[in-house]
């Protein structure tokens, strides 16, 4: 068979050959594909920088934050001293298992002791209530324990800076993604709390978001769980305050003022007393 392929380097040289006109179109060529390398490699510049920028403020925030202060809702948040030895984290529960086995797995699970940055990411609340509430996450909705971890810390410390129901605000991030971090909707919501970055732009300029690309804006979403959770906390609030009961203000966060059911607003409460319960249940580690 014979080989039609030609290399760029003779094409240009054929379009060289063709006197000024083809020089220019060399260049003109060249130049086009030079400035695409450039924009490309200043587009992940700036995103990384926004982010290191980010995550810088965040660490400032949660190191000068105080302890959380205990909710008078369950008696998990009682500080109990915590004097059993680190285990090995139990392997993801299988759906085959037995309830009994599962409840099991769940308490050994919650017995694990936190250690390294896991253990500073839960300073903002009880621990005992912490590792609960993430074992809950890790084993329920499949996220990893470093994650669910991540996500209960940030929650229970955004909340507290932000009068808000800790709970509550889990409830709105099982509805809303199932607490997958990555989650996008078919209209472009993102991340734990779906936020949209087009119609909750002054929140996130707030927080320190003012980039107009969508893709950079989603990205971040995605990729900082403490921004995505600030957001929609403060989202929330918002509704909270414009309409003055908690089942309304969720029924305007999901877009379904008009729903006369409160389906979506009875989802999130139901959630919210679920984890509750699992943060108050009693304590099974010697």
């Amino acid at each position: 068979m014979r080989n039609n392929f030609t290399p760029v380097s003779q094409k240009f040289k054929s379009i060289s050959a063709n006197g000024p006109q083809g020089n220019r179109l060399a260049y003109f060529v060249a130049g086009s594909l030079g400035l695409f390398l450039m924009s490309t490699q200043l587009t992940h510049v700036v995103t990384a920088r926004l982010l290191q920028s980010y995550e810088s403020r965040v660490e400032a925030q949660q190191s000068e934050s105080p302890t959380y202060a205990a909710s008078p809702h369950s008696e998990a948040h009682k500080t109990l001293p915590n004097t059993h030895a680190p285990t090995t984290r139990e392997a993801e529960v299988s759906p085959k298992r037995s309830q009994s086995h599962f409840q099991q797995s769940e308490s050994s699970a919650s017995c694990e002791k936190p250690v390294g940055r896991i253990a500073n990411s839960l300073a903002d609340l009880d621990a005992q209530t912490g590792r609960k509430l993430a074992s809950y996450v890790e084993s329920h909705y499949k996220v990893s324990a470093p994650i669910a971890k991540q996500i209960v810390s940030a929650t229970f410390s955004l909340s507290r800076k932000n009068g808000m129901d800790p709970f509550l605000a889990l409830g709105i991030i099982a509805s809303e993604s199932s607490f997958n971090h990555k989650a996008r909707s078919g209209y472009g919501a993102t991340g734990l709390m779906q936020v949209y970055g087009p119609v909750h732009k002054n929140v996130l300029e707030d927080l320190g978001i003012r980039s107009k690309n969508p893709k950079l804006v989603q990205k971040m979403l995605t990729e900082q769980v403490h921004l995505n959770v600030a957001a929609g906390i403060r989202i929330y609030k918002t509704y909270e305050k414009q309409y003055g009961s908690p089942t309304k203000a969720l029924q305007a966060y999901n877009g379904a003022k008009s729903d006369a059911s409160f389906a979506y607003a009875n989802k999130v409460l139901a959630m919210r007393d679920q984890l509750r319960r699992v943060s108050s249940t009693s304590n099974a580690c010697a």
